[in-house]
């Protein structure tokens, strides 16, 4: 074989492998985000769900990452269902 030959089929080789990488990182991807779009999903059901449960005038308060804290009053003459 030709040096010309070889380099070429390196090439290709490893431009091969390239695409096959990439394909993979983004199917990975795609499986990751569908996985955390379906738990954050259940969590939003079983939240609601909860809420449900609770009588009218409850409060519910969330503590995010950051610090802030969100209270929400529900309304005395209803339940959120």
């Amino acid at each position: 074989m030709d040096p010309v030959t070889v380099t070429a089929g390196v090439g290709a080789v490893a431009s091969v492998s390239r695409v096959g990488y990439v394909w993979l990182s983004a199917r990975m991807h795609r499986r990751r985000v569908e996985l955390e779009v379906r738990r954050e999903q259940e969590q939003y059901a079983a939240l609601i769900a909860t809420i449900g449960l609770l009588p009218p005038g409850s409060e519910i308060t969330e503590q995010h990452p950051d610090g802030r804290c969100v209270t929400v009053k529900l309304p005395l003459s209803e339940a959120v269902s």
